[in-house]
């Protein structure tokens, strides 16, 4: 009296390699697509700190006539500068390199690239930057992205 076992609930071995193929195929055409997500994140939001702290500097020379000298963190949420995210580690509260010139024409600073996190201000027209780290090869490209400009390397004025 022989039994034999017909309703075995396993998987093959072959079965399970055409699972591993198709898995694998599935993570070759997905992974490459979201790699550069989070630059295109960090450059967004990039973008949307500069144009929120612009909209505080433009409103405070809506209430005085004049630029301010330097930023308040009272301006800003939280009661802090806001930080640049390009930076794979923002600091809290940002930094803000003022325009060593007083110099109404100049738009952009003389290094758009720097490993300076934050931001750059001129208090002489109210212009805020972003800067790009140099870890980034197309950092002129970001930086005209970031700031709604089309300047290159060594322009300083308005663009």
């Amino acid at each position: 009296m022989r039994r034999s076992v017909t309703n075995s609930r396993g998987f093959t071995l072959v079965e399970l390699l055409i699972v591993a193929v198709v898995l694998s195929i599935f993570a070759a055409v997905v992974v490459p697509n979201l790699s550069g997500s989070d630059d295109d994140a960090r450059i967004a939001a990039a973008a949307t700190a500069v144009r929120a702290a612009q909209r505080q500097i433009d409103l405070q020379f809506a209430r005085t006539g004049t630029w301010p000298a330097t930023l308040s963190t009272e301006w800003f949420q939280g009661y802090k500068l806001p930080s640049n995210p390009l930076f794979s580690d923002p600091i809290v509260g940002g930094t803000i390199r003022y325009s060593s010139t007083n110099d109404a024409g100049k738009w952009h600073p003389n290094n758009k690239q720097t490993d300076t996190r934050g931001f750059w201000y001129n208090p002489a027209n109210g212009v805020l930057r972003a800067t790009v780290p140099t870890a980034y090869a197309d950092g002129l490209s970001i930086y005209n992205t970031i700031n709604n400009a089309n300047v290159t390397a060594d322009q300083t004025t308005r663009a």
